[in-house]
């Protein structure tokens, strides 16, 4: 088998795989110029997105569906991946304080018990909605999910939601601080 047959059969083999991803590859000899700008003249692999990014693959609307999910964004919490813990939020909590905002109220104001994981306790799943209870170090806590277009996603708690209305980062930053619930 030639070098060229080779990169053909390798392209095409990742057309069949990728393909299901929205994505073509094909094969591409270039002009003159890059052909001659290439060591050894050989066609080169090129990637061209032709449709958008697919929507995330549903989650199983399930006691393991919910459990997963609430697991991932938990440990995205504890790394300290503010924005993608925010980005499991529905789309009505994340109306109450925007993406960047988050991120820069941590960064105003780092939790003190960042790095250190939630343990799932319970998840109790009826229809829509999952309640899930969580244990961190000695804490309990319980957060809501709900089953958003295909996606299980947190529920931002009353509380929560109310420190956040009506005050910039900074004031909620600063109270935070005042009380004892900022690293330093």
């Amino acid at each position: 088998m030639s070098q060229r047959t080779a990169i053909a059969f390798a392209a095409t083999l990742c057309v069949a795989v990728v393909g299901t991803a929205a994505t073509t590859w094909y094969l591409v000899r270039g002009s003159a110029e890059d052909t001659a700008a290439s060591a050894d003249g050989r066609a080169n692999l090129v990637v061209a997105q032709t449709t958008p990014a697919t929507a995330k693959p549903v989650q199983p609307r399930t006691e393991f569906g919910a459990r997963q999910a609430a697991n991932a964004a938990l440990d995205s919490y504890a790394a300290g991946n503010y924005g993608i813990f925010w980005d499991s939020w529905t789309k009505e909590s994340q109306k109450i304080i925007s993406r960047a905002d988050y991120e820069r109220l941590f960064q105003l104001c780092k939790p003190p018990a960042e790095g250190l994981r939630f343990t799932i306790n319970r998840v109790d799943v009826e229809g829509d909605t999952a309640r899930v209870e969580v244990t961190r170090l000695i804490a309990t806590f319980t957060y809501t999910l709900r089953y958003e277009n295909g996606q299980w996603r947190f529920v931002l708690p009353d509380d929560t939601r109310a420190e956040y209305q009506g005050r910039t980062v900074e004031q909620i930053a600063q109270e935070r601080r005042a009380s004892g619930r900022c690293a330093e």
